[in-house]
């Protein structure tokens, strides 16, 4: 199948992404006014998008985001994956829709990376398929970085709902690429690494998590990060640890309930805020 494409602008052009724009809730409105609000912030001459999508669709939206027309390509895909897709109903009839031309165009080396804020499950299945994970890790993760301990700081915490079964393989590797990561897109030197369990104390937890322990306390003057041991949930805000690291179904309900409680203080905030201008 052949997809039509147009070049916006490749002049100065750094590092070339490949964004799904159907991908995510709110529709490729939503999306290309991240990617404006990032070249807003990072300069025109940080990035090139290679945008896939409804190609009619995109053009007419483009017409309102100038600054992402300058830096982008559109490339065609007729069709979306939807939130409520089936990873076994996808996978075989993925070729048309834009998060699969998007991931393909990172094997064919058109692009160094791909966005995509669609189906989680489908994204990490179509990614590892087409993709494959680096040489000695068997699962890949998601991660994000969340707030904490004030001011700038941050912490890398993972998996945030890939892998809802892990044994103490994929989390001892799961502490290296969230390392990796804090170092590198977190200007994080050597940080600092905890597992999440129900207690500090190094008798708590799960078979598992012994076993990971077992495993992180023995390989740690190997590693470049220093582990710290077991934290609590309450440790994620609290500044003394850069990376947490936890199974998929645990790390989904940590984030839910981080987003939760803070559009509970917003809200509360706002209410508070109306109150003293009435009053």
């Amino acid at each position: 199948m052949v997809h039509s494409a147009f070049l916006c602008n490749m002049t100065n052009a750094k590092k070339i992404i490949a964004i799904d724009a159907m991908g995510g809730d709110k529709g490729p409105n939503a999306v290309l006014g991240g990617m404006n609000q990032f070249l807003y912030q990072n300069g025109e001459n940080t990035v090139f998008f290679r945008l896939f999508g409804p190609e009619k669709t995109l053009r007419e939206l483009l017409a309102k985001y100038p600054r992402v027309a300058r830096n982008c390509e559109v490339i065609d895909a007729p069709n979306a994956i939807k939130g409520t897709d089936k990873v076994r109903d996808v996978i075989r009839h993925a070729q048309d829709t834009s998060m699969y031309m998007a991931i393909m165009d990172v094997r064919q080396g058109n692009s160094a990376a791909v966005v995509s804020a669609g189906n989680t499950g489908i994204l990490m299945s179509l990614s590892k398929l087409a993709l494959k994970t680096i040489d000695g890790i068997s699962r890949p993760a998601i991660t994000t970085m969340l707030p904490s301990g004030g001011g700038d700081s941050r912490v890398v915490v993972l998996d945030l709902g890939a892998n809802v079964h892990c044994d103490e393989g994929d989390l001892f590797d799961f502490a290296i690429l969230g390392s990796v990561y804090a170092e590198i897109i977190g200007k994080m030197p050597r940080p600092k690494v905890g597992v999440l369990n129900i207690g500090e104390e190094a008798t708590k937890g799960n078979e598992t998590l012994q076993k990971l322990n077992k495993l992180l306390t023995e390989h740690k003057d190997e590693l470049p990060y220093e582990y710290i041991g077991f934290v609590e949930g309450n440790d994620i805000g609290g500044g003394n640890v850069q990376v947490v690291v936890t199974d998929g179904f645990t790390g989904n309900i940590v984030l839910k309930t981080v987003e939760g409680t803070a559009k509970l203080i917003k809200r509360v905030l706002v209410d508070n805020l109306k109150k003293s201008i009435l009053a």
